[in-house]
């Protein structure tokens, strides 16, 4: 999609929920949107191209919290877009985010904070592999048994999912069968995840089962996107 497509979208009241930067000299998107009505409704915010500074700047200004979080490099600069939503009243979460962080420095934050990751993002920069992360405190009515895996295969990630009676909640392709992922206990609810499909079989699946895309990744192989 282009940024304009995405604008219209957003004008028949929809709102985004995951949002990946294709390419970003060419301002081309992949994205999955809810319809910001009924159960689905609330105030976002969302933001392209802006440095770190600017985004904490925009989170300060909303009381907001990260939904989604991408970076990427345009004319040699790191910069970041973000999906935002309130983060004030009976809805506050204690929060963290991320960037540029190594497997250990989350490794960290997670046992010294006692947080759960809720949005990953595995990227390769100048040549060396990072993470971004958005974290929440992972106690009271937030707390949720959890794990993460980077590196694994698909059927390691099957195997895991049986395991721990789990759900993914966020899936990054970072090669051939390679895969980083977040689980979460899954507390009864269906669900599904699919690999290598087309945006045409995605939704077909998504209707046949009557469910929604939650995470999208969109990759290339060796034939094309």
């Amino acid at each position: 999609m282009t940024y304009d497509e995405l604008v219209e979208k957003i004008d028949d009241d929809y709102r985004i929920i995951d949002l990946e930067i294709d390419e970003p000299a060419l301002a081309t998107y992949t994205a999955a949107l809810v319809s910001n009505t009924g159960v689905h409704q609330k105030d976002w915010w969302w933001y392209l191209g802006v440095s770190d500074e600017t985004l904490q700047e925009k989170i300060d200004l909303h009381k907001a919290r990260i939904l989604d979080l991408e970076t990427f490099v345009l004319d040699g600069e790191q910069l970041f877009a973000a999906i935002l939503v309130p983060n004030d009243g009976a809805a506050a979460l204690d929060w963290s985010w991320y960037f540029n962080a190594d497997a250990d420095f989350l490794e960290n934050a997670i046992t010294e904070y006692d947080q759960r990751i809720v949005d990953l993002e595995h990227y390769l920069l100048d040549g060396t592999w990072y993470f971004s992360a958005v974290m929440i405190v992972n106690s009271g009515a937030d707390n949720k048994d959890w794990w993460w895996y980077t590196a694994v295969s698909a059927d390691f990630l099957t195997d895991r999912l049986t395991e721990h009676g789990a759900r993914l909640v966020d899936l990054e392709k970072i090669g051939p069968d390679s895969y980083t992922a977040v689980l979460e206990k899954n507390p009864g609810k269906g669900w599904w995840w699919w690999l290598d499909g087309s945006m045409d079989s995605i939704n077909l699946l998504a209707n046949k089962e009557g469910a929604r895309v939650i995470d999208i990744e969109r990759h290339s192989d060796d034939t094309g996107p």
